[in-house]
C-alpha cells in the first residue's frame, strides 16, 4: 500500500527490559562491559576494569556472585547482590544492591550503585534499570530509605533518581546524597523530646548529676559516662542505673533540682542549629506539634519559653510523679491532648533508645536524631523508623519528599 510521505507517526519503539542477577550463563556478556567500566560511577566502584576474559571467569564471577552469601568474610564486609539491565538481548547496565549499610556506607556510597553503557545513554536506561532496582531492594534492604550518591557534575544521573522519587539528603565537595523513601508516608502530628533533640541541655545536666551525686557523699562518673543521662527520666537514672534505695532516690533528685533550678544548671543550654527554621517550616505546612519530655513541668516551661520555642507547639507535655511518669505515659498524655486518634499520622523524633521504645510501645513511627546524645547503633537496636542526620531531614520525613 502506497502512503502518502508524512501521513505516518511511527510508533515509539516498545522495551522488553529485565533485570537479570550476575551468572555464569551471561559471561561474556557481563566481562564486557565489566572490563570496560570506569572505576567510580554513581556509587558503583569497579576495580576490575580491563581484566582478562581468562581471570573474569576463572577468580571475578564466582566472588561477585558469592558476594550475596558471603561465607568467611571480615565482619565489616557488607553482601551485596549484582544485576545487570537487559534489553532485546542486549546488556545495557550494571546495578548493585548493598544489602545494609554501616557508617561509612551510610555517608558515602549507600545502597545502590549502578552504570549504564557508555553508547546506551540518553534512551532512559538509566530511569528503568533504577525503577527495577529500587523494587528489588527494597525487599532487601531492612533501612526505612535508600541510600545513593551522585557526582555533582553528572546531571542526567541526578535526574534519573530525582524521577525514581529521590530528594537531596546532603553534599560534600564533590558529591549529592540522596534518598528514597521505602514507604512513603506524611505525618499530620509531630512529637519532640527535648533534652538531646531541640536542645543541647547535656552541660546543665550533667552539672546538676554530679552535684546531686556529691551532696549525697558519693563520687560522680566522669563526663563520658555522665553523657548517658541526658535524656532518660531522673528516677531510672538514679535508682537503676545508679542503684540507689527508692528513698535515697527522691532525696538525690532534690538534690539534683537545686542545682538545675537554684543554680543555673537549666540555662547551661543551648538550642541546636537548624531546629527554630525547623520549627517554624513545620508549622507552616500546617502540623501539630508537640514537646513530649521525661523533664518535669518547671523545667520543661523554664527552657522552651527562655529560648522562645514554647510558640511552636500546640501542647507541652511533661512528665510527673503520678499519671505521666514514663516516656510512654508522657506521649500518650500529649496525644490526648492533641486530640490524635490515628496514631499512623504521628512522629516521634528524639535522641535515645527510651524515646523509640515509648514510640514502639504506642505504636507510632519514630525519628532517632545523631546530633544528641544517642548513637546509631542505640537507635537502630531500638527499632527507630528513621535515623536521621540533621534538623532539615525531620521537614522531610514529616512532610514528605522534597527535591
Amino acid at each position: 500500500m502506497k502512503m502518502k510521505s508524512g501521513s505516518i507517526t511511527p510508533s515509539p519503539r516498545v522495551h522488553t527490559m529485565e533485570l537479570r542477577k550476575i551468572n555464569k550463563e551471561d559471561a561474556k556478556a557481563q566481562w564486557e562491559y565489566t572490563t570496560a567500566l570506569p572505576t567510580d560511577e554513581n556509587g558503583l566502584t569497579n576495580p576490575y576494569n580491563g581484566v582478562s576474559y581468562d581471570e573474569y571467569i576463572t577468580n571475578v564471577l564466582p566472588k561477585l556472585i558469592s558476594y550475596e552469601h558471603p561465607v568467611n568474610m571480615p565482619d565489616w564486609f557488607v553482601p551485596e547482590t549484582y544485576f545487570y539491565l537487559w534489553d532485546e538481548g542486549r546488556l545495557v547496565g550494571e546495578f548493585r544492591i548493598r544489602h545494609h549499610l554501616t557508617e561509612t556506607l551510610r555517608n558515602g556510597a549507600g545502597h545502590i550503585g549502578y552504570s549504564i553503557k557508555r553508547d546506551e545513554r540518553g534512551k532512559g536506561y538509566g530511569t528503568a534499570g533504577l525503577k527495577l532496582t529500587i523494587a528489588e531492594a527494597k525487599k532487601i534492604v531492612p533501612e526505612n530509605e535508600i541510600y545513593l550518591r551522585v557526582n555533582k557534575d553528572n546531571i542526567a544521573s541526578q535526574k534519573v533518581m530525582l524521577n525514581n522519587g529521590a530528594y537531596r539528603a546532603g553534599e560534600d565537595e564533590d558529591h549529592y546524597f540522596l534518598r528514597i523513601r521505602k514507604n512513603e508516608r506524611v505525618y499530620d502530628t509531630v512529637l519532640f523530646d527535648l533534652d538531646g533533640t531541640l536542645t543541647d541541655s547535656g552541660k546543665g545536666i550533667m552539672h546538676s548529676f554530679e552535684y546531686a551525686i556529691q551532696q549525697m557523699g558519693d563520687t560522680a562518673p566522669d563526663r563520658e559516662k555522665l553523657r548517658r543521662f541526658v535524656g532518660p527520666p531522673l528516677e531510672d537514672s538514679f535508682r537503676i542505673t545508679l542503684g540507689y534505695s527508692e528513698e535515697d532516690t527522691r532525696k538525690v533528685i532534690a538534690h539534683y533540682r537545686e542545682y538545675y533550678f537554684n543554680r543555673g544548671g537549666a540555662l547551661e543550654n543551648e538550642v541546636y542549629a537548624g531546629i527554630e527554621e525547623l520549627l517554624k517550616k513545620l508549622k507552616q505546612s500546617g502540623k501539630k506539634l508537640a514537646v513530649a519530655t521525661s523533664k518535669n513541668e518547671r523545667g520543661t516551661k523554664l527552657v522552651l519559653e527562655h529560648f522562645g520555642l514554647v510558640e511552636y507547639f500546640d501542647v507541652v507535655a511533661a512528665s510527673n510523679d503520678t499519671d505521666r511518669r514514663t516516656k510512654a505515659d508522657v506521649i500518650r498524655y500529649a496525644l490526648d491532648q492533641l486530640g490524635v486518634t490515628d496514631k499512623s499520622s504521628v512522629l516521634m523524633v528524639g535522641d535515645r533508645n527510651h524515646d523509640i521504645n515509648a514510640a514502639n510501645e504506642i505504636g507510632i513511627d519514630s525519628v532517632g536524631v545523631l546530633w544528641g546524645y544517642g548513637d546509631l547503633e542505640e537507635l537502630q537496636q531500638a527499632g527507630a523508623t528513621y535515623v536521621i542526620d540533621r534538623p532539615e531531614e525531620v521537614l522531610w520525613t514529616a512532610v514528605g519528599r522534597c527535591s
